[in-house]
């Protein structure tokens, strides 16, 4: 037996000389494919179907049979299933792609879906999740405990230690409130640490928690396009030690907290809009808590319309962190417009005050009018923005009309 463990194939003791360059090769090359391991299987497609009859019975089923580089999708319909773990490198997408396409219902019986250390480096592929609502998930954290650290986040999708990309998705009455304190959890539509996250086309409304209602992140990367924030309870979005960009996204009538809310970290915000949020201090923008170099970079973005609050709130005291606004609209505010650290920025730089005359701002439709300031050729001071501010774009034309009373029109002619 020990012989023949040491033995080697009589065609490995034939002396090269023997044989051609040319045929050398082709041996060599012929012996390299043997010696090679098997090649990796092609990826595959797991469906999902409300009925149960694809290739898997639930979606969390078709997610712990996939491997690497797999595909699992989901047919149209509502899912109720909740705690749905999450896999790395995995491609998790509604058969349309749409997020009315496949409702994923938690029924208040735990959080959505987690997704925890989800880092493809290294796997040759991103995680990713395409066209789903998520819905219905309450955090799994009791009322009235000790705070148990990040387990009390999140009520539709928990991120922890992962890089994913989330496209036109919707997150809708997810709630992870405690009532152990003021910041006793966060991210009520979506909690991230410690991740990079990629959003686009995704919707959060009516999602709410002790502090960012729509969404918390802290110390990640979060970069959102074409996204919306609509009536989440205590604020929109909130970021803590967080690098973030923010590109043609809106926030609208959102409550208690900011709309956007940083609290040290980068933050960008690129044509997007602002509008009916209410704040205990800065209902557009809540700005604190230092880090070294911080930058705040607003350009081409509306802030219009607070319902309470004022557009721009900074607890840092003048000199600490920079912020700098460009082209931006910034109007009808109930605690003030140009004011505090800003205050100094109005009327330069391409800023301004005035009605960005939304074609109709009381059916939250926020496109602009043709009259509209916020169109390149209206700018008041002629000034070259590079394109439109805000997140839309002409949608209707004429002035808008504002109500008003029969004694203050009696009073324009006194």
């Amino acid at each position: 037996m020990g012989s023949y463990a040491t033995a080697k194939p009589s065609f490995l003791r034939i002396p090269f000389g023997v044989f051609p360059m040319k045929t050398l090769i082709i041996l060599l090359c012929f012996l390299s494919l043997l010696l090679l391991p098997e090649c990796t299987a092609q990826a595959r497609t797991w469906y999902v179907k409300p009925d149960g009859t694809g290739d898997a019975l639930t979606i969390q089923a078709g997610i712990d049979s996939a491997v690497v580089g797999d595909y699992v999708v989901v047919e149209c319909g509502t899912y109720y299933e909740h705690d749905i773990l999450m896999k790395a490198g995995i491609h998790l997408t509604s058969s349309t792609e749409r997020a009315e396409c496949a409702i994923i219902d938690a029924q208040q019986r735990g959080r959505v879906m987690a997704c925890v250390d989800l880092d493809p480096q290294g796997m040759g592929t991103a995680t990713e999740i395409d066209g789903f609502t998520f819905t219905r998930g309450d955090s799994p954290c009791e009322p009235n405990t000790p705070w148990p650290g990040s387990h009390c986040n999140a009520g539709g999708m928990l991120i922890e230690g992962s890089s994913i990309t989330i496209a036109n998705c919707i997150f809708i009455d997810n709630w992870c409130i405690t009532g152990v304190g003021e910041f006793s959890s966060s991210g009520g539509g979506v909690y991230c640490e410690n991740s990079t996250v990629t959003l686009r086309n995704c919707k959060f409304t009516s999602n709410g928690a002790n502090s960012g209602g729509g969404m918390d992140c802290c110390s990640s990367s979060v970069d959102l396009t074409s996204c919306t924030f609509d009536e989440n309870f205590a604020g929109g979005l909130a970021c803590s030690g967080s690098d973030v960009t923010l590109t043609r996204c809106l926030f609208s009538r959102n409550e208690a907290w900011a709309a956007l809310s940083v609290y040290g970290g980068n933050v960008t915000v690129d044509r997007s809009t602002f509008s009916g949020n209410s704040g205990h201090q800065g209902a557009g923008i809540d700005w604190g808590d230092l880090i070294e170099g911080q930058v705040l970079s607003v350009t081409n973005t509306i802030i219009a319309f607070s319902a309470n609050g004022s557009a721009f709130h900074s607890s840092l005291p003048e000199g600490l962190g920079e912020v700098n606004l460009r082209c931006c609209d910034i109007y009808g505010n109930a605690g003030g417009d140009w004011t505090g650290r800003i205050s100094g920025q109005a009327g330069i730089n391409g800023n301004f005050s005035l009605d960005p005359l939304f074609c109709d701002q009381a059916g939250v439709d926020y496109d602009l009018r043709d009259s509209s300031p916020c169109v390149p050729e209206n700018h008041p001071a002629g000034y070259n923005c590079g394109g439109f501010i805000g997140a839309f774009y002409i949608h209707c034309t004429g002035t808008a009309v504002t109500p008003t009373t029969w004694g203050k029109i009696k009073s324009l002619f006194r």
